[in-house]
């Protein structure tokens, strides 16, 4: 994974990374393996800037409740975020929330020169 995020970093790449990483974003006692790399790499955690810094959690088996599962994207990306959310679906059988964004997508036409629009 390092070398992946790497790659697209030195390339100027928008990416979002997200899933279930089964790591605690708070405490010492998990161990943050992948959290550690994002962050290595300036990603943010889109959910805790937009909830600034009120996360809920994503998992839970009825006895515990625990925040697992992410949503990070660079800067460039961020700016882009139009909403996002973190839903409860019963519909599902899953002891995980659902983690939604809405992102802006900015498609930029080609010009050629001397060619008038």
């Amino acid at each position: 994974m390092d070398c992946w995020i790497g790659t697209a970093k030195d390339k100027d790449l928008n990416i979002i990374i997200m899933g279930d990483f089964n790591e605690l974003d708070k405490g010492m006692r998990n161990n943050k393996e992948y959290i550690n790399v994002i962050e290595k790499y300036h990603y943010l955690d889109v959910h805790k800037i937009l909830a600034n810094n009120n996360t809920i959690y994503t998992w839970s088996n009825g006895i515990t409740s625990l925040r697992i599962d992410y949503v990070f994207t660079n800067d460039n990306l961020m700016d882009e975020l139009i909403d996002h959310e973190i839903i409860k679906e019963d519909l599902i059988n899953s002891d995980h929330k659902l983690l939604t964004i809405k992102v802006r997508i900015r498609y930029e036409k080609e010009q050629k020169i001397g060619e008038i629009k």
